[in-house]
């Protein structure tokens, strides 16, 4: 992240907490971040000097049509300073510092079958332990799926990673043969 960005970010934050709406702009952050990191193209087109600064607005505008009218000014803003390049930062960077203020921790797990509502619990509670969290109202867990785990489960919190995998006990089981062997 730039300077910049962060720096347009805390302000952002701040603004929107002085009119009450940093939830609705966060939300709209959040949907911008997530715009940004999957459209190499709206990058392209924010960066292109071709295009025009009215354009950039009116795409943005057009995409993010349902947001909160604090977001659509930070458009207007960055356009009147030159930098609509770095909207995609900004978003990120309001991202964290908002989750941060709030205490709220990011978890990811890694399953080979998605979450019942059992199995989120219990890994709510063991991510709970690994971050040192008051409570589990500040976890958000992200859950991806994949088969090649066999079961159990890999948790990352922070740079913690408990990993309880099946295929990781299975490789576990073969270094220790392994090991025996060679002894």
């Amino acid at each position: 992240m730039s300077r910049a960005a962060i720096r347009y970010a805390s302000a952002i934050l701040s603004l929107a907490k002085d009119k009450s709406v940093e939830a609705d702009v966060f939300n709209d952050m959040l949907n911008i971040s997530q715009t940004f990191s999957k459209s190499e193209e709206l990058n392209e087109v924010l960066t292109n000097s071709v295009v025009s600064s009215e354009s950039k607005l009116a795409l943005l505008k057009s995409i993010f049509s349902n947001c909160n009218a604090q977001t659509l000014d930070v458009f207007k803003l960055l356009d009147e300073n030159n930098r609509l390049p770095i909207l995609g930062q900004v978003a990120s960077s309001f991202v964290a510092l908002y989750k941060q203020e709030k205490g709220i921790i990011e978890a990811s797990v890694i399953t080979a079958i998605a979450l019942t509502p059992e199995l989120e619990q219990a890994v709510l509670k063991k991510a709970q332990e690994i971050s040192g969290a008051t409570s589990s109202s500040q976890i958000q867990i992200k859950n991806t799926v994949n088969p090649d785990i066999l079961g159990g489960f890999i948790l990352r919190v922070g740079d913690v990673e408990l990993d309880s995998s099946i295929s990781n006990k299975i490789q576990e089981m073969k270094r220790t043969l392994l090991d025996a062997s060679l002894n």
